[in-house]
């Protein structure tokens, strides 16, 4: 993780000076003056609300127009085409291409944003802010994007569950592997590990990336968002598709679990058909108040680790936030960011809404429930390191091939070096297609 830049330019000192100078009320917008604000409203409600009321009473002339929609993918792309955008909007990354926008001239750069500081603050929001997290978010070395909000894919348990049958939590593959084999032993009914099928992405996020990246470091994960030539056919790709091949062959995966959805991969899990759950820190939301009595709910590092000792590695995902090239009112939606991004509107929408700001302590004087707690402090801890697959927004069909050949992979239907080597010629064809914009994690 990167460490605070000390600051040593006058000019830089003054500017900051400023700019915390204008946060605490200095800078007056005229009256008649709109902030236009089109927000996606998912598990997490409408959580930009702290921010929104600070806001107003910063700029108590400004009106906010304000729309909180679940598919606000749909109402943004014919607002963008008809060139009246909203200022600032948050949309489902899965279903809007914010790289093609970037290419398109819709966005607006801000490398500017990200040398200014938050509401009271003297750090800058670049140096706040996770360091993996941002670079991935960049575009020909530019900002165009920025996250606000956090979510770690992993493995889930039931401490109750664990602690009925002795079973001690994994930090290593082959503590995993034991773990498996003992609870086949104790426990017949109970599959160790479960996912839903239908989406097999869940695997790849939870856990075989993470195995990739204790094979090879953050480097491997670097050279798979980059389709560097010759990676999916080597070690640290092919040792982690031979370890989900291991865990298919020796009966640790729920058997129906293709055909299940998220929702029934959950349901198997809480009533104990699974001891764990490959998903991830939404679950907390999204199934909030079906937990049964003594039912609790925790997250483990994957256990991917080639010893104890070696780094741990959790892949994370991100909301995208941008600011429209042609917003009317790009000022005060530059102020709303620095509003999001100050420490009381951080804490107060972790504590109300779960909604997690990638700051580079991710969980540090958050009031969390202790389940969500027990996810984002993990990497809190010195040697565990997230990092994010932004290769899946640069290179859509290449993603969806590769869940493909997960899912095959998973139902025996290729072996391991047959899956690396279709993911080698996936890559290879994204490659050599001059149609398609190449993109690059330094």
């Amino acid at each position: 993780m990167k460490k605070t830049r000390v600051i040593v330019s006058i000019f830089l000192v003054l500017f900051v000076s400023l700019a915390t100078l204008g946060a605490t009320g200095a800078k007056e917008a005229p009256k008649g003056e709109v902030l236009d604000i089109l927000w996606r409203i998912g598990g997490q409600g409408e959580y930009m609300n702290p921010a929104i009321e600070k806001f107003k009473e910063m700029y108590p002339n400004v009106e906010v127009k304000l729309e909180y929609n679940p598919k606000a993918e749909d109402v943004l792309r014919p607002r963008l085409i008809s060139g009246n955008p909203p200022d600032i909007f948050q949309v489902n990354v899965g279903t809007f291409d914010f790289f093609g926008a970037i290419e398109e001239g819709k966005l607006r750069v801000l490398d500017d944003v990200m040398k200014m500081t938050p509401v009271g603050e003297s750090i800058t929001i670049g140096d706040k802010l996770q360091s993996n997290v941002m670079d991935a978010l960049k575009s020909d070395g530019h900002y165009y994007i920025v996250s606000d909000n956090l979510n770690l894919s992993g493995l889930l348990y039931d401490k109750a569950l664990f602690a009925k049958y002795g079973w001690k939590v994994p930090e290593t593959w082959d503590q995993f592997v034991a773990l498996c084999e003992q609870i086949k032993k104790d426990a017949p009914n109970i599959a160790p590990v479960v996912f839903p099928g239908m989406y097999p992405y869940y695997l790849t996020n939870a856990f075989f990336l993470s195995n990739v990246a204790s094979f090879g470091g953050q480097q491997a994960i670097k050279d798979l968002n980059n389709l560097t030539p010759g990676f999916f056919t080597s070690a640290p790709f092919v040792k982690a598709a031979e370890r989900i091949q291991y865990m298919r062959d020796h009966g640790y995966f729920h058997k129906g679990l293709i055909a299940l959805s998220h929702t029934e991969s959950q349901m198997e899990f809480i009533n104990h058909r699974a001891a764990m759950l490959a998903a991830g820190s939404w679950v907390f939301n999204e199934m909030a108040g079906n937990w049964p009595p003594g039912f609790e709910l925790a997250s483990m590092l994957p256990p991917t680790k080639i010893k104890a000792g070696d780094p741990g590695y959790m892949r994370a995902s991100n909301s995208y936030v941008a600011i429209s090239a042609d917003a009317k009112n790009p000022e005060m939606a530059i102020e709303l960011l620095r509003i999001l991004y100050s420490e009381p509107i951080r804490k107060q929408v972790a504590k109300d809404y779960t909604m997690i700001i990638p700051v580079e302590s991710i969980s540090e004087g958050l009031d969390l429930p202790k389940e969500v707690l027990s996810a984002f402090a993990l990497l809190d801890e010195p040697l565990n390191e997230l990092f994010i697959t932004p290769y899946e927004v640069w290179y859509n069909p290449f993603n969806t091939t590769f869940q493909d050949l997960i899912s095959s992979l998973v139902m025996g239907n290729i072996d391991a070096k047959k899956f690396s080597e279709s993911m080698e010629a996936a890559a290879e064809q994204v490659r050599k297609d001059s149609s398609i914009k190449k993109y690059k994690l330094y």
